[in-house]
């Protein structure tokens, strides 16, 4: 609630006797005078007290030295500067360790040990230099000239070691890209890392020394200047003030020497006033720098933590249905077997497999989804490796795996629902890019016998969709490939592709193609 003042005051007195008004007040004058005593006491004692602080503090400023303000400004900035060559020797050396320790699988606690022994090298070199310049003055500036020759020559001779990896590197990225085989990027990647092992040893070895010196000479002028200026300026800034309230202190005071009149005048405004007046204060809400600055730090981080960690991973699922039905036995005009080129397909499909991509092959049975032939269920490393090596080791393992499976087509039948409702639970409802690549002549022969049948009536679908056959396959990309024409007029063919193009459609999936060959390339 709001405190009356004299004006409501006033305003009340008017319905009182003239000799009452006069004594009401007689009393506002005595008590407004008692209030300014009061109050000139108090300003007086603060104002005894931050002159005997402010003395204080000039006498201090007066035995730190004869430096102006402006010169301990620029010396504090020069400090500031100086650290930024000290962080960048840190996140270099930071750099190694993580390296190192990235290279011989060191545990959270061996890694925990590199950095402390990172950190204490660095604070350890900064006040043996404090110590060296406080004991011996004379030998503390030849030391810092060696230590800085000794950085700038190991920086020289780090640059040359580097330009000669660079020239590795790209002659090695060169041969990679002329070669059609993983066994020889494989190969390559392992002669390029035997070569240059001792090249890189000699690199970090100098690169250390550099990110040491200059980390731990930029950190120890830095804290020269900071530690120097900053208890300087901050006296500086305290002496500004206790001057400013000094001087807010003095303008108080003359105002409560004229407290008792301007108060009278408000108590005379009120009583002579016809009408109410009221006043509205608004707040203005004030959001502080550093508020701002801590949000928009915040907003970077998440953005930078919500684009992943996976280096180079495609977060990708790619399920391959391979007929496995004696329909696929099945030879071309050259005596080239339709389950063959299937076989030759997947291969295929191995080779173009991204970094992070879940593989799976199953098989086309007469029991697909009541007794499910997972053939290959396996995922590619997210980190592809320099050179690929990574990726091409995963994906020549692989490839020898499937090439040692036994696989023939034996199955009786051909249970082709089956099949496209398990790739349906399989891929599920992940966000991540789906494609399903069917390798069939898609003619369905467990539940509606289309192997007997001389035309596919689109009708069927109603029946299919009555027995649940119809999955979700809601942004999955579709491929049938090789849905060869053996034994088949044209007329049957186009009205099959009419028959899967409306199922599929039905089931929200992407078809992309439809076809007799096999030409399939990742985008």
């Amino acid at each position: 609630m709001k405190k009356p003042t004299l004006f409501h005051e006033g305003r009340k007195a008017r319905n009182l006797t003239p000799e009452e008004q006069a004594k009401h007040r007689d009393s506002v004058w005595r008590r407004l005078k008692v209030l300014c005593e009061e109050r000139r006491k108090k300003l007086d004692q603060q104002s005894s007290f931050l002159e005997r602080e402010l003395k204080d503090r000039q006498e201090e400023l007066e035995n730190s030295g004869q430096f102006t303000e402006l010169q301990h400004r620029q010396g504090l900035m020069h400090g500031v500067m100086l650290l930024i060559p000290a962080i960048l020797g840190l996140l270099g050396e930071s750099s190694l360790v993580w390296w190192t320790v990235s290279i011989f699988n060191l545990g959270h606690g061996e890694s925990l040990i590199a950095a402390s022994f990172l950190i204490f090298g660095f604070l350890a070199l900064e006040s043996y230099l404090f110590s060296i310049e406080k004991n011996f003055p004379n030998l503390y500036q030849k030391f810092m000239l060696y230590a800085s020759f000794a950085a700038l020559v190991s920086f020289l001779v780090g640059l040359v070691l580097l330009a000669g990896l660079r020239g590795e590197i790209f002659t090695t990225q060169q041969q990679l890209a002329l070669s059609d085989s993983l066994q020889s990027e494989i190969d390559r990647a392992k002669e390029f890392y035997d070569s240059i092992g001792k090249n890189i040893g000699w690199l970090v070895i100098f690169l250390s020394i550099v990110g040491f010196l200059s980390c731990g000479i930029s950190l120890h002028q830095a804290s020269k200047r900071i530690i120097v200026s900053s208890p300087t300026l901050r006296r500086f800034k305290r002496i500004r003030k206790l001057r400013r309230q000094l001087a807010t202190l003095g303008s108080q005071r003359a105002e409560c020497e004229h407290l008792p009149e301007k108060g009278i005048e408000e108590f005379e405004r009120g009583l002579l006033s016809e009408e109410d007046t009221t006043r509205r204060n608004w707040e203005a809400i004030l959001v502080s720098p550093q508020s701002i600055i801590l949000i928009v730090i915040l907003v970077i981080l998440f953005i930078a933590l919500s684009r992943g960690t996976a280096k180079g991973a495609s977060d990708e699922s790619v399920c391959v249905l391979l007929d496995l039905s004696k329909s696929s036995l099945s030879e071309n005009y050259k005596g080239e077997q339709e389950f063959q080129k299937n076989l030759y397909l997947v291969q295929a499909l191995i080779r173009q497999l991204n970094t992070g991509t879940h593989f799976m092959v199953i098989g086309i049975t007469e029991r697909s989804f009541s007794a499910p032939y997972i053939i290959i269920d396996t995922k590619m490393p997210t980190d592809k490796g320099f050179f690929n090596e990574k990726l091409a080791k995963a994906k020549l393992e692989l490839l020898d795996s499937w090439n040692k499976l036994d696989l023939k087509p034996i199955a009786q039948s051909t249970d082709v629902f089956g099949a496209i409702n398990l790739a349906a639970s399989l891929l599920g409802e992940t966000p991540a890019r789906k494609r399903l690549i069917i390798l069939s002549d898609m003619r369905e022969c467990l539940r509606f016998n289309f192997e007997k049948r001389t035309k596919i009536d689109l009708q069927i679908l109603s029946q299919v969709d009555k027995q649940g056959l119809i999955p979700s396959l809601k942004g999955v990309q579709v491929h049938v490939l090789g849905v060869h024409t053996s034994g088949r007029t044209e007329a049957y063919w186009n009205n099959l592709k009419a028959f899967w193009m409306e199922f599929f459609e039905k089931t929200g999936a992407s078809l992309l193609s439809y076809s007799i060959d096999r030409r399939f390339q990742y985008e």
